[in-house]
């Protein structure tokens, strides 16, 4: 959503904004572009790939909840006379009427999206597939409805305040996942809008989900007048006033097949007149419920009908099988593999079958749903199903008579068992479902029963999979290449093989006996990348460090330092002599021609399991022999585990050492808090200029959250960073606070402006006088740049940005792929760019290469021809003397007042030792 560079789609600051903020922010950037629906459609191409960020919720809440919803009665009148659904099983729910009703509607079955988020997903989703909603429109026959086209509602609700119809409903249908009925009262009777506007929205991509219940959206409006037709004009949500079975149950319906038809088998409702019972208090009875099972002895002979109707077994059955497999010994110890008709498996439960077992050789299975199911054991092999109420309280229903009673559980009696249900890739009628028991340590009766893994392929009727053609995997860049797991046994052999061994030889080794494999596509390694990728991920850390450490030895290594104190992680620092020598000329050294370079810190992310932390100057001894600016070098490199202050001091230390405790230096850096307090630690009388950029994001960030409007974003940002007389550019404390006070004003013409602003909220200059004014003071404004010479060609003080330690950091990523690496691998990356830039600099000395040396230092410059003549004791002495060399100030430093003219005779030539004199023209 900024700018930033970052290897992933979002940089960490966009990364870390809470819910509410990311979607308000990323909504914000659409706005920006709504006067032009081509531009707003490119950035809502551009946004796809984020908008996901965060998860939409599987489970929006249904069930009416008196505490926290209230009914809209008029809404109640109008669903009770007018519709075919009875306020005894579902009720509206009263939402704010402030243009946002549908968005509102959406917000009370989804709670922990905001009306930004609901808004956002939906244009997203409009204008990345406009032309399937304009059929979806066409096939409706909803054009009598909403004649709008996408575009044309697409920047209209882009708005607040906006009314938002069919296409809006057909969106947020396929953002949640769910359809949406739409219910429409028939209070003009049976007219044209009741038969279009009474139907059901599917999602685009998911056509299964008719198997849940769908979310019921409701037209509302005023009473019907006596004269007049009636017209709606507002949106309500519907909820039902029924209990679900239970709180611990993710699905409300499990979905099976018969005779290639979708069926439905419904859970037992839990009653809601179910109460808790203590010694000391009333016995209340429970209404008997339908086909609740809620134990062994109520379980019905349901398997033969399961078999028949081809659908997956229900927990209690599940549980029932379990503990059938134990008692009678009938427990595999190894999953199936190929599995090509409808069958149930117990297979032992162990760390390896856990981890092998969705690995079966049919290819990839698309995860569907899960389902979690409680219950304890009252007897070894007697088990009770335990359910939760509205407080969260945990029970289970004993059976007295034809009534139930419930009866409170302690919670570390509870066993819970998973269910994870898949879909196969080739053949969407091959379905799996996992069962197995999480907490098995939980009681001695579940320890001496040892559950086993539960595993059960569905087909279609009369259908098997064995001419199952496989797919490529989701990722694949070979899309006709077939993708099977491989067994993590066999990943296991490769990652105990010696690190002296190459991949290939370990690849040829595992594949010799394939023609006696009885699954060679799960049981053999797939390719040398594989062998490569599982090394990778298995290496050891003693192992890897012992090689480095051994790089200590080797004066001319790169690796400079390995420090490690008790019970933390290791710190490495790559560095080397002519690094620091240069690094001490180019920032600490200023003369007549040269003006001291920034020392730039910055860390990079995702080079592997660890942070680099480069720092990097401009080298002010060479330059571009085409563009003749000074290029980009890198200074000492830290390597480390913890993004702390503590580690930054340790590079920061090591630099301030090698410099011999200088602390007149330049640093720059992006503002983050544990290198702030870093620097003030090791340099504390340094200048350190933060990123005009990031600052500038984090502002205009801030006022995103504030909803200003693109014109009042760029007027604040003018009154802060563009304008010439700009806060950024106060030369002096009194021009800081002048202009402060003119913003302060402009921002209060914004706010008395009568734009909607968020309540609740610390006002903007409130928030900009507490948190930046301090940072624009003391390490931004012109007043901190002019006294350390950090001015432009014309003399004008520059501002600061972070473009060069971030174009190193780019660069890292280049040389890596963009992929993680090893630590190793990264050392040696290093230390060959390092080698690089060593080298272009020696290159330079006879005149080659595409850097050249610039005044004094092109004194060591010498003929290509003369550069070959040389032994290589004489290259070594020059290459050493130009690192050495330092360039004395052009004009001593004199402490009196003493003019350079001062002791010559009148008359006299300027050229000392000249002995003719100026004449005066007759």
């Amino acid at each position: 959503m900024c700018n930033l560079r970052s290897n992933f789609i979002l940089c960490d600051v966009c990364s870390s904004e809470s819910r509410e903020d990311f979607y308000l922010l990323l909504l914000t950037r659409l706005k920006d572009e709504c006067d032009d629906y081509f531009g707003f459609e490119a950035k809502c191409i551009d946004m796809q790939d984020v908008i996901d960020h965060y998860t939409v919720p599987d489970d929006p809440v249904i069930i009416f909840d008196q505490n926290v919803h209230q009914i809209d009665n008029n809404s109640k009148q109008l669903l009770e006379n007018y519709t075919g659904i009875s306020v005894d099983e579902a009720v509206p729910i009263m939402v704010a009427g402030d243009g946002d009703c549908l968005f509102h509607s959406l917000r009370t079955l989804y709670p922990t999206m905001s009306i930004d988020e609901l808004r956002a997903r939906a244009i997203v989703e409009l204008c990345s597939n406009k032309y399937y909603y304009e059929t979806v429109k066409s096939e409706m026959n909803l054009e009598l409805v909403d004649d709008e086209s996408v575009q044309s509602h697409v920047l209209r609700i882009a708005n607040s305040q906006e009314y938002s119809g069919v296409l809006t409903i057909a969106a947020l249908s396929t953002v949640t996942g769910r359809a949406i009925e739409s219910i429409y009262p028939s209070v003009n009777e049976n007219d044209r809008y009741y038969e279009l506007l009474n139907n059901v929205f599917i999602p685009r991509n998911k056509p299964s989900s008719l198997s849940t219940m769908p979310l019921r959206i409701m037209w509302t409006g005023p009473k019907q007048g006596s004269d007049r037709m009636w017209v709606p004009n507002h949106f309500v949500p519907l909820l039902s006033v029924r209990q679900s079975n239970s709180s611990i149950e993710t699905i409300p319906t499990i979905v099976g097949m018969d005779n290639d038809e979708d069926m439905h088998v419904e859970y037992a409702k839990a009653s809601s007149r179910i109460v808790s019972r203590t010694n000391n208090s009333k016995t209340n009875h429970t209404s008997q419920i339908e086909d609740e099972k809620e134990n062994n002895s109520e379980i019905r002979n349901d398997i033969s009908i399961f078999d028949k109707r081809q659908i997956f077994l229900e927990a209690p059955a599940i549980i029932q099988r379990m503990i059938q497999a134990v008692k009678e010994d009938e427990i595999f110890e190894l999953p199936p593999k190929i599995v090509t008709h409808s069958s149930m498996f117990n297979v032992k439960l162990t760390k390896e079958n856990r981890l092998s077992i969705g690995k079966d050789g049919n290819g990839i299975w698309t995860k569907m749903r899960s389902v979690k199911t409680m219950f304890i054991f009252k007897e070894p092999d007697k088990y009770q199903i335990v359910r939760q109420d509205d407080k969260g309280t945990l029970f289970y229903n004993e059976r007295v008579g034809n009534h139930y009673i419930a009866c409170p559980v302690n919670p570390n009696q509870v066993i819970t068992m998973h269910r994870y249900y898949a879909t196969n890739a080739t053949n969407s009628s091959f379905r799996r479902m996992i069962a197995y028991i999480d907490q098995m340590s939980v009681g001695d009766d579940s320890n001496k029963l040892n559950l086993p893994i539960f595993l059960q392929y569905v087909t279609g009727n009369q259908y098997s999979t064995e001419n199952l053609r496989l797919k490529p995997h989701g990722n694949a860049t070979k899309f006709d290449r077939s993708f099977t797991s491989t067994l993590p046994s066999v990943l296991g052999q490769i990652q105990a093989q010696p690190r002296f061994l190459k991949p290939s030889t370990i690849y040829n080794a595992s594949i010799r006996n394939v023609e006696e494999a009885s699954l060679p596509a799960i049981t053999t390694v797939r390719d040398r990348k594989q062998v490569y990728n599982a090394r990778q991920k298995n290496e050891s850390s003693v192992e890897e460090y012992m090689s480095i450490m051994r790089r200590l030895e080797d004066t001319k290594s790169t690796v400079a330092r390995i420090s490690m104190s008790r019970g933390e992680a290791p710190v490495l620092l790559l560095s080397q002599s002519h690094m620091i020598k240069e690094l001490k000329r180019c920032c600490l050294n200023s003369s007549e021609h040269i003006q001291s370079s920034v020392l730039c810190i910055d860390t990079t992310f995702n080079l592997g399991r660890f942070f680099v932390t480069p720092i990097a100057y401009r080298n002010i001894a060479v330059q571009y022999r085409k563009t003749k600016k000074a290029p980009i070098f890198i200074g000492p490199i830290m390597i480390h585990y913890r993004d702390d202050t503590q580690s930054y001091q340790e590079l920061l230390t090591y630099v301030h050492q090698e410099l011999k405790n200088c602390d007149t230096v330049v640093i720059g850096s992006d503002g983050a808090k544990a290198i702030k307090k870093a620097v003030e630690n090791v340099f504390p009388h340094s200048t350190h200029l933060y990123c005009t950029r990031h600052v500038r994001q984090n502002i205009e960030r801030q006022l995103m959250k504030y909803r200003t409007t693109l014109e009042e974003r760029r007027g604040v940002l003018e009154r802060i960073f563009d304008s010439s007389e700009s806060l950024i550019q106060s030369e002096t404390e009194e021009e800081f606070q002048d202009r402060l006070s003119e913003l302060s004003e402009y921002w209060r013409t914004i706010q008395n402006s009568g734009e909607t602003r968020s309540n609740g909220v610390t006002d903007f200059f409130q928030w900009f006088n507490q948190y930046q004014v301090n940072i624009f003071r003391n390490h931004l404004i012109a007043a901190i740049r002019i006294p350390i010479n950090f001015l432009d060609r014309n003399g004008s003080p520059r501002l600061f940005y972070n473009n060069d330690i971030e174009s190193m950091n780019y660069a890292f990523k280049n040389q890596t792929n963009w992929e993680q690496r090893s630590l190793s691998e990264i050392i040696d990356i290093l230390s060959n760019l390092i080698t690089a830039q060593k080298n272009e600099s020696i290159r330079a000395l006879y005149d080659s290469g595409e850097l050249e040396l610039v005044p004094p230092f092109s004194r060591f410059v010498c003929d290509s021809h003369i550069w070959s003549a040389k032994t290589l004791t004489e290259r070594n002495q020059t290459i050493e003397d130009y690192y050495n060399y330092v360039p004395p100030d052009s004009k001593p430093k004199r402490n009196l007042n003493i003019s350079q003219k001062a002791g010559r005779k009148p008359g006299r030539s300027k050229v000392r030792g000249s002995s003719t004199t100026t004449r005066k023209k007759k």
